[in-house]
This record gives C-alpha cells, structure tokens and sequence, in this order.
C-alpha cells in the first residue's frame, strides 16, 4: 500500500505566513493517495533530524477533518 507523508511542521509555517496554495496542493496530493487506496500520515521532524509519524489518515472523511484544522483560523 502506498503511502504520502505531511510534514506537520511545514504545514504550520504555511498557516503562518498564509500560504493557502501550498496548503491545497500537499492535501490535495494527500487526497488523490486516499482515494487510490493509499495512506496519509502525518509526520513531524525533530531538531535532532529524525522523522517521526504521530497520526494516519486513511479515509476522505478524517482528510475532511485535517484540512478543516488547518484552515480553521485562515482567512479562505
């Protein structure tokens, strides 16, 4: 089964500075590996360089309920 990473803290930069396109695009990529059968998981990279995953989403639903936190407090 495949797999695509998110990189939690890249989202969070791009919260920060706005960045609504990108945001789309990663979960919009996200989307398409949900809907071919795939996995979403979310990761976050430590300061020591290790990548460590924290959470899956595997149906449209839970990408549904992603994607309404990370827009929550943007203007969209």
């Amino acid at each position: 089964m495949s797999e695509y990473n998110i990189n939690v803290s890249y989202i969070e930069e791009l919260q920060n500075i706005g960045n609504t396109s990108e945001l789309e695009n990663i979960l919009d990529k996200a989307k398409s590996k949900i809907v071919q059968g795939g996995i979403v998981n979310l990761v976050r990279k430590g300061t020591d360089g290790i990548i460590s995953k924290f959470d899956q989403i595997s149906t449209e639903d839970d990408l549904a309920n992603y994607r309404r936190s990370v827009f929550k407090y943007l203007s969209y």
